[in-house]
């Protein structure tokens, strides 16, 4: 298994923590996207990487407005302007 990648990593945690605050188990966030149960545990913990696309799929499925994905992309920005990102990233380069 290859080690997690830090912002997918990231990426993940946020989506879980989203996922929750809704009030959705892991096998319902699945069902609303058409994916296995599985899928979405590799996406919360970073194994996966998330398209795009799917991104947004899974802002739908969680009910995010636009607040929480504006929120949610800044969060992004925060972390790969961090040092520890900056660190990792070259380190795996």
């Amino acid at each position: 298994m290859r080690e997690n990648e830090p912002l997918s990593n990231n990426i993940g945690k946020m989506l879980k923590c989203y996922r929750r605050r809704t009030g959705l188990t892991g096998s319902q966030l699945a069902k609303r996207i058409n994916v296995s149960q599985q899928q979405i545990s590799r996406y919360e913990n970073g194994v996966n990487n998330i398209t795009f696309d799917r991104l947004v799929i899974l802002f739908n499925a969680l009910e995010m407005d636009g607040s929480d994905i504006e929120f949610f992309f800044e969060e992004i920005k925060r972390f790969i302007d961090s040092e520890e990102y900056k660190k990792r990233s070259f380190v795996n380069f």
